[in-house]
């Protein structure tokens, strides 16, 4: 066989040979693909930096072309950085466009492509990035947008570029993978085959021989298990425990001995880990043992653990020897232990130590020490509590020499004491256990004295064995003691109160000697007896507490109040201080110091009474003023007091005069008993008609203000002797009862039980009732008084509104006329003065009105009728609108008149303007009408906006100060008040009705809101309006303007005020301000503006300033070379527009604002710069004119008044009506028929058939006249007029004096209907 062997052994060679050429051929290949594979990841790897880095020069380059301060050269610095990196990875991606050859990857076309397309952007990116690193700012500057759009272009082409170009790369790298991969594939299947063909061949021949070795290990093994069973039969029978452990920790083996011991089987304890089965506490220490075997195998480790019994929570102490057992290749696999039960010893040696820590810690706390003394050696063994005892290092028991301790512990005069006792028992050394007490004192380490006490026994002749306690503080303790004892019987032997002591039974053991004068008892009286043979039978309880209370042992003071027997058998109070005196927790005696308390307590009795008394008046007081049946209240009320006070009866009695004796009787009214009467009692029937005469013992002290009070015991006087027996009464008491300090009747009691005596606080507190009884009649009076006087109020109200009525109507119709005919010159044309005077004219009418307004006003509030209409309304214009009107009064006066109103108030809100007005009118006018100089000031703030039921609502504030004369502190709260103010003289010097401010008040109350003021004397008033409204519309009314022309503006303005007003509004339209007082600085500040060259856009000036005024400083301006191009806006009041504006326009100003300053004005303006418009003011206006109408048309006046008749007559003309006039309703009836008018103005009063009449016989006539529009022309001003009227059939409603809109109105919407 060994020829063919050898062939195939050449064979398997020759493959083999193969096989390991053909693998050193795959490495090569796949060495080749590796290295081309590097190169793609390179490639990927560099087009994603390019990417990033492209992005990064983006990033720079705009920093750079946005960037104006000093970083530009760090930003430059890092794009010159990221520039040079992205200049090399250019390159190298350049080069792999022209690579060929080996070993680059082949590149396919469409991957050179993209790559070629990628160079151009990067040049364009390379050529705009340096281009932008060499210029300069200014030429940057001036290419930014081109130079960022072509970046941008570049940099949003390279992206998508660079990412196709990545994902081929990708693509070629996963092809060369999966080639790899084949020819590792290949390779290891043909070496695996040649390795498999020749180990076959070499194996076989070993196969013979190895089956030989199999015989002889099968007879190896059969003794090694003769072995191993032997040695598992002495492991077996071992009574020690013996088990193994694997490197897991799981149990390998166990002997029976600890499976029976600790309860487990064979079974479930193989492969369960060892440490599962330990005591918790031992685990650490198991572990660290385990790892120091299995580090150090052959090592023999102990350990001492507690070892569970099965699962209970019992347990075994066991000590255990644990080495790492080493097999046959010295590796090392399992850990054998060998243990024992250990558990008796353990215990015995805890006992030990645990006795040890016992007596230590027994002399520790009793501040007990030993020692032991060598007689022969003069030696001494302190011990550690002795070494503690004299405040010594402890270190355990010590050796020293006798005469060191005797030197250096022990006082020197004690040292005697300490040698006479060794001497002693020396001298009994014959005696076995000689015992020897004594005292003596020592000086610690720190320098201090303590009291010892020593006992010593003989041990033998030459050794002695004693302890020493620490009894400083007993020492002490019993010197205090005895200081104590003399301290107390001198203190108990001089007080005034009762010092006693008692043992715990209660038996009396010491009283002091003040027991005589306290209770009349001598100290042998009482001493050795019970103390409870003294106490109150009622009281006893006290003494024995219940289960709630705490017991003597428990508490370490308690206060006990009780009575106690004198010696004259009366009962007096004690307050008894008990201080229990304990021994090892239990009481054993009890120390008491007692002080006599009778009076108090009777005075704490009364008090009680008093308070209940008190709260009985104070029940019968509320029943009294809650209870609206008078009646009932009383009866009530005595009722509680009858409770209150014990007695059996309780009466009042009213006096009246008695007509037919003519003389003063009194008589029972009300009356409370504890009894009930019997049928036949007649004693109500003698309470009736008492006169005076007859009960004057009892009326006479009340009709002087004092109580009557008797006592049948005590009583002298025959006639209430006879009362008293006669009734059955043994106490009464009576009270005065005033009402408007007369003397209107009595309240009494009775008590008819027995003895009584009424105290001092019963008079008080039922005076105090009667007081309260008296108050409820006189109130009741009142209040029937005053239920006839509101009906008579009403009845007054009524005539006062009809007199209103009248006076509106009279007043009303003059006042028509005048302020109809101003209206109507005021549609001519007039020159600007003619209209001015007019407009003087107009507005003391309209001033004239508001008093009577006012009057009306308050007679609608007073009646409760006045109604708030809210509706849309735009806040800036209202306010301005009411400043407006009472400019001129300011202006005549000098003062300066300020507005600001915040410019982001909402747009539209819902309020009543009117009535808003009409407030605002009436603080103006007065801060106008009470400042002589100095400025009103006028502002709106909105305070917060908030949501409330899902709508949006605005809080404001509207203030109105001023610097005139100001209101004392004791006179504004009435100055609300009706026809009131600040002092009379104010009348006088300044006018008025003093119904403005009340009316301003109720309305600001009516609109949900509040009117405040503060003042000073001589500083002036802030009047503030608060108000909470409806929002409408949150856009503000004025926006900042987009603005480029306008960016800085001068202001000159003398007022302060009105400069920082002004600053505000620009600020907000984010305009910079800049503010002068006069011309000399608004010149300085143009003047270094120009030299800056940062000039004014603007410049707004007062025309009064203190130096110069506004015109002049314009015509320095125009004629400064360097800034005489400014533009200027001057700022005039209404009426010094038409005296300067010539003179303003000849100085070069053509922009004018009025003041005060109206947010509509400064807008426009600001807008006519912003915007390069011009405007011009006209100095001949027409304030409005009346519409023509081209049809005309008839239309019917009924008005009894010629010039009322005059007014509406010449205003139906001007607007191309023809007028039909009657001065009656009846009139107005008889021609009617005569005539087609498209609508009648009816009068309401007219003699012989007023309005509502001939309205009323109109609506009864036939088509067409019976729905002819009829418009009520009425005086009366009232709601309830206008309600009248369209009851009475007419269409609308106009009150006198009636503007010409409100006509001009009417008759457009019939024309258009």
């Amino acid at each position: 066989m060994a020829s063919p062997y050898r062939k195939l052994i050449r064979i398997a060679i020759v493959i083999f040979a193969l096989a390991v050429l053909f693998n050193f051929f795959g490495y090569y290949l796949i060495r080749i693909r590796t290295e081309e594979n590097e190169q793609v990841s390179r490639v990927v790897d560099i087009a994603h930096k390019q990417r990033t880095y492209s992005q990064e020069i983006l990033a720079y380059n705009i920093l750079i072309l946005d960037e104006e301060s000093t970083n530009l050269t760090r930003y430059k610095a890092f794009l010159q950085n990221s520039l040079d990196t992205f200049r090399l990875h250019q390159q190298y991606l350049r080069n792999e466009l022209i690579l060929e050859g080996y070993p680059a990857p082949p590149v396919s076309t469409e991957t050179r492509r993209l790559l070629s397309i990628a160079q151009i952007h990067f040049k364009t990116i390379v050529e705009v990035t340096q281009k932008i690193l060499k210029d300069d700012p200014a030429t940057l500057h001036k290419n930014k947008e081109d130079l960022r759009t072509s970046l941008l272009y570049s940099c949003k082409q390279i992206i998508p570029v660079m990412d196709q170009a990545s994902e081929a790369y990708a693509d070629i790298a996963n092809e060369k993978i999966h080639q790899s991969s084949d020819i590792n594939t290949g390779k290891f299947v043909l070496f695996v085959f040649a390795l498999g063909l020749l180990v076959f061949l070499v194996l076989e021949p070993a196969f013979e021989k190895g089956q030989k070795s199999l015989r002889q290990l099968k007879v190896t093994e059969h003794e090694l298990d003769k072995e191993k069973r032997y040695l598992s039969s002495i492991l077996q029978s071992q009574t020690n425990y013996v088990i193994r452990i694997d490197r897991n920790g799981n149990f390998t083996f166990a002997n029976p001995s600890f499976l029976e011991t600790f309860g487990h089987t064979d079974q479930e304890l193989m492969g369960t880990a060892f440490y599962t089965t330990i005591y918790p506490k031992d685990l650490q220490k198991c572990r660290e043992v385990a790892d120091a075997c299995w580090e150090c195998p052959g090592t023999v480790y102990r350990l001492l653990i507690r070892k569970p019994i099965g699962k209970s929570r019992n347990f075994l102490w066991t000590e255990w020897e644990f080495i790492a057992l080493q097999n046959e290749n010295e590796e090392v696999n399992e850990i054998q232990g060998i243990g024992s039960n250990v558990s008796e010893k353990v215990e015995a040696e805890r006992s030990r130590q645990e006795a040890i820590n016992t007596l230590s810690n027994a002399l520790t706390i009793g501040k007990m020490g030993s020692w032991k003394i060598d007689l022969i050696n003069q030696e001494m063994i302190m011990s550690k509590e002795l070494q503690e005892i004299l405040e010594m290092e402890t270190q355990g028991s010590i050796t020293i020499p006798l005469e060191q301790y005797l030197c250096e512990f022990v006082v020197p005069d004690d040292t005697p004491i300490i040698i006479q006792n060794i001497k002693k028992a020396l001298d009994h050394k014959h005696i076995q256990h000689y015992t020897t007490e004594f005292y003596y004192r020592v000086q610690t380490r720190n320098k201090n004295i303590k009291d010892l006490y020593a006992k010593a026994e003989s041990i033998n002749e030459t050794e002695g064995f004693g302890i020493v306690q620490d009894i400083t503080e007993q020492k002490k303790a019993e010197e205090a003691l005895v200081q104590s004892e003399q301290k107390f019987r001198l203190l108990a032997e001089n007080s005034e109160d009762i010092i006693s002591v008692h043992f715990a039974d209660g038996i009396i053991q010491y009283l002091s000697p003040s027991i005589q004068t306290v209770l009349g008892y001598r100290e042998e009286e009482m001493i050795g007896k019970p103390m409870m043979k003294f106490i109150h039978p009622d009281d006893h309880h006290i003494f024995i507490p219940d289960k709630s209370a705490p017991s003597f042992n428990e508490v370490e003071i308690l206060t006990l109040r009780y009575r106690i027997q004198n010696k004259e058998g009366k009962y007096i109070w004690l307050e008894t201080i008990v201080k229990p005196i304990k021994e090892k927790g239990e009481v054993i005696k009890f120390i008491c110091t007692s002080r006599d308390i009778t009076e108090r307590k009777l005075v704490e009795e009364n008090l009680k009474n008093k308070d209940l008394l008190l709260e009985a008046v104070a029940g019968g007081t509320q029943s009294l003023l809650i209870e609206p049946d008078l009646q009932h209240a009383i009866t009530d009320s005595i009722r509680i007091i009858g409770h209150a006070t014990h007695v059996d009866r309780v009466y009042i009695f009213r006096n009246h005069f008695d007509d037919e004796n003519q003389c003063m009787v009194t008589s029972q009214i009300y009356e409370w008993t504890s009894f009930e009467r019997k049928d036949d009692d007649d004693e109500l029937l003698q309470l009736k008609n008492i006169p005076f005469s007859k009960i004057e013992p009892i009326i006479t002290p009340l009709m002087n203000g004092y109580p009557f009070y008797s006592y049948r015991h005590s009583e002298s006087n025959p006639f209430l002797i006879e009362v008293c027996e006669k009734r059955n009464i043994y106490a009464a008491l009576a009270l005065p009862i005033y009402i408007n300090n007369k003397f209107w009747g009595l309240v009494g009691l009775d008590e008819r039980k027995g003895q009584r005596e009424w105290t001092e606080a019963e008079f008080s507190v039922l005076r105090s009732f009667a007081s309260s009884l008296g108050a409820a009649i006189e109130r009741k009076e009142i209040e029937t008084e005053l239920i006839r006087a509101k009906e008579l109020a009403e009845l007054a109200s009524e005539a006062k509104s009809e007199f209103m009525a009248n006076m509106s109507h009279e007043l009303r119709t003059p006042m028509n006329g005048i302020i109809g005919f101003t209206d109507l010159i005021l549609t001519t044309e007039l020159s600007k003065t003619q209209k001015d005077y007019l407009q003087n004219v107009k507005k003391s009418a309209y001033g004239l009105l508001e008093i009577i307004n006012d009057i009306l006003d308050f007679s609608k509030i007073e009646a409760g009728k006045m109604m708030i209409n809210p509706t849309e309304l735009n806040l800036h214009e209202l306010v301005e609108e009411t400043i407006d009107i009472l400019t001129v009064k300011a202006f005549e006066k000098n003062l300066e008149l300020v507005c600001s109103i915040q410019p982001d108030l909402p747009s539209l809100i819902y309020g009543d303007p009117v009535r808003i007005r009409q407030v605002l009118v009436n603080l103006l006018g007065n801060a106008i009408k009470f400042t002589e100089k100095g400025e009103i000031f006028v502002s709106v703030e909105k305070k917060e906006i908030y949501n409330e039921n899902g709508k949006d609502y605005i809080r404001i504030s509207i203030m109105v100060s001023d610097t005139g004369i100001g209101i004392s502190n004791n006179k504004l709260q009435q100055i609300f008040e009706s026809f009131t103010q600040a002092d009379s003289s104010t009348t006088r010097n300044f006018g008025g009705t003093g119904l403005g401010l009340t009316i301003s008040k109720s309305l600001a109350e009516l609109m949900g809101g509040d009117l405040t003021v503060e003042s000073k004397v001589g500083e002036g008033s802030k009047f503030t309006l608060q108000l909470s409204l409806e929002i409408a519309n949150n856009q503000p009314s004025y926006l900042p303007v987009p603005n480029t022309r306008l960016r800085k503006l001068l202001l000159v303005d003398s007022n302060h005020t009105n400069r920082q007003v002004m600053k505000d509004i620009f600020r907000y339209f984010r305009i910079d301000c800049i503010t002068v007082a006069d011309s000399d600085e608004a010149l300085y500040k143009l003047e270094c503006a120009t030299a800056d060259g940062q000039p004014y856009d603007l410049l707004i000036t007062d025309n009064h300033l203190p130096s110069t005024d506004g015109i002049s400083l314009a015509r320095k301006i125009r004629n400064s070379g360097s800034f005489s191009d400014i533009p200027i806006t001057l700022m005039l009041s209404s009426l010094e527009k038409n005296r300067y504006v010539k003179d303003a326009e000849a100085a070069g100003i053509h922009k004018f604002l009025t003041k005060p300053l109206k947010m509509q004005n400064l807008y426009d303006t600001l807008n006519e710069i912003i915007y390069n418009t011009t405007g011009r003011e006209e100095l001949r206006t027409i304030e409005h004119s009346l519409e023509k109408f081209s049809n005309v048309s008839e239309v019917m006046v009924v008005e009894d008044e010629p010039m009322n008749m005059l007014l509406i007559c010449e205003v139906l003309r001007n607007m191309g009506f023809n007028a039909i006039q009657a001065s009656n309703g009846k009139e107005a009836l008889e021609i009617l028929p005569l005539h087609k008018p498209l609508m009648i103005f009816m009068d309401v009063n007219m003699p012989i058939m007023d309005g509502y009449t001939a309205t009323r016989n109109i609506r009864n006539m036939p088509e067409p006249y019976c729905s002819l529009p009829i418009i009520a022309l009425t005086a009366d001003a009232m709601e309830q007029d206008k309600e009248k009227c369209l009851e009475a059939g007419m269409d609308d409603y106009i009150s006198k004096p009636f503007r010409l809109e409100e006509i001009q109105n009417k008759l457009k919407s019939l024309v258009a209907a």
